[in-house]
């Protein structure tokens, strides 16, 4: 039956089952009806429908295959093993049989078993098989963690036939791996030469300049690779993602907004487009699409703090505090989310609230020198230096790799009082970062008019120069 009869083949098939009629298939038929059940992943009436066509036709080896091929999907790979026996003994040249049974074998951890049939294979197959038996190779590798085997069976298999599929999806898993970037860039760019239109290679060349800092030579290999096969929803999804990085959300929106049309809406989805909206300062647009995630996943605490983060860019700081409360509530050991929800609170005249989630922040990560200096300087803007001072002194002890802690101290040593050790502390961070004076006029601009102050300054200054 051609493919325009393939609905009848399926309504025949589940006719017999209710016992209407009786199917009398042919073997293509059959085919048909499992790769039906199989594209929807409805593997047990796969199974079923198979069981039902080696009854019919007890010799075809495409049934034995298709039917070790959906037993090692349900992780049966045991009674896959005993189909392809009795296919391998009908069929003892067949090729196939042999490179499905190394796998079933490989994901039971009968590595040498799998192995010793490679070898063997290995005397039989010629041409382009050979790649196929590094492939299978690279299987047995893979799962015993040896991955620079892995990487070097798989460039054999692309070496014979550079646009074989499954070597190319391995091999971006293995170059992660193995870290081996720098040479996938020459292998896959080997590889584009002899075929311009792999876009798989280009998809890998994209991941690997990618890692090595190549961010518009990744772009454009991205790029490629969607536009050859329009259907690569991890080409946009990536290309996108490094087009956010790098700056550029309006390319970023271009291509989520491509994938919404050719892919099937997803929470994640939603989530990236209004990202690329947040980052173009468009907030209306962002939070609608944040809501759209939230239809979908309503506990992604990310997205809530994300809708915050709108809100309280637009000074909407009532809805902001919502947002950010309910990011808190799905995950409280964020301390970003605390600041965020403290920040919001204080600008919604909160003090006590914006007190509270700041001391959070705090002790949810001690070693984070951002909440110190935040909770710091909302200390000292509401009239309390001294314990803005404890805040940052304590801060120190954990954390002296952030420059911006002791101008901070700095500002609190003037506001209580403590002149004569501001000066005096005030030499020694000009000594070790002269830029950090930006912040000290920032929580303290009077002290920018300052004579000792100035007078402290123009004498590191002197030194320096």
């Amino acid at each position: 039956m051609n493919i325009n009869s393939f609905p009848i083949v399926i309504q025949a098939y589940e006719d017999a089952l209710t016992g209407e009629n009786c199917f009398c298939g042919t073997e293509k038929d059959f085919l048909s009806v499992i790769e039906y059940y199989q594209k929807d992943d409805f593997h047990a009436q796969a199974l079923e429908a198979v069981e039902a066509a080696l009854y019919r036709h007890p010799r075809s080896i495409g049934l034995y295959l298709k039917k070790a091929q959906i037993l090692i999907e349900l992780h049966r790979e045991n009674q896959a093993v005993l189909v392809l026996n009795e296919a391998g003994r009908q069929h003892p040249a067949d090729v196939s049989v042999a490179l499905l049974k190394i796998e079933a074998l490989t994901y039971l951890h009968r590595f040498e078993e799998a192995l010793s049939l490679l070898e063997l294979l290995k005397t039989a197959v010629h041409g382009d098989q050979f790649a196929d038996v590094w492939v299978a190779e690279a299987l047995v590798y893979e799962h015993r963690q040896e991955y620079e085997r892995m990487y070097f069976a798989l460039r054999a298999a692309l070496h014979i036939q550079p646009g074989h599929a499954a070597a190319l999806e391995r091999m971006g898993i293995c170059v992660e791996l193995t870290r081996r970037y720098e040479d996938s860039v020459a292998l896959h760019e080997s590889i584009l030469e002899a075929d311009p239109f792999s876009c798989l290679a280009w998809y890998n060349l994209g991941q690997a300049k990618a890692y090595l800092g190549r961010y518009e030579e990744a772009v454009q290999a991205y790029e490629y690779a969607f536009i050859l096969d329009p259907a690569f929803e991890a080409a946009y999804l990536d290309c996108a993602e490094l087009c956010l990085e790098m700056g550029y959300p309006r390319k970023a929106l271009q291509c989520y907004l491509e994938a919404l049309e050719q892919f099937e809406p997803h929470a994640e989805l939603f989530f990236q487009t209004g990202r690329c909206y947040e980052a173009l300062a468009e907030y209306q647009q962002a939070v609608a699409w944040y809501a759209k995630s939230l239809g979908q996943d309503p506990f992604d605490d990310e997205v809530h703090f994300h809708i915050g983060a709108c809100h309280a860019a637009a000074k909407q700081w009532k809805r902001a505090v919502r947002a950010f409360q309910k990011a808190v509530e799905l995950d409280d050991q964020r301390e970003e989310y605390h600041l965020a929800l403290a920040g919001a609170h204080d600008n919604a005249g909160h003090a006590g609230k914006a007190d509270y989630h700041y001391t959070l922040a705090l002790e949810t990560a001690p070693e984070n020198s951002l909440c110190a200096l935040e909770y710091a300087r909302f200390l000292l803007q509401r009239g309390h230096p001294a314990t803005a001072l404890i805040v940052l002194e304590d801060a120190m002890t954990v954390t002296s790799e952030d420059a911006r802690l002791p101008y901070a101290r700095l500002a609190c040593l003037f506001a209580v009082g403590r002149q004569a050790e501001a000066l005096y502390r005030l030499g020694e961070a000009m000594e070790e970062n002269p830029s950090g004076l930006n912040l000290l006029w920032e929580w303290a601009p009077q002290l920018a008019e300052d004579p000792a102050v100035q007078k402290v300054i123009a004498g590191c200054e002197a030194i320096v120069s």
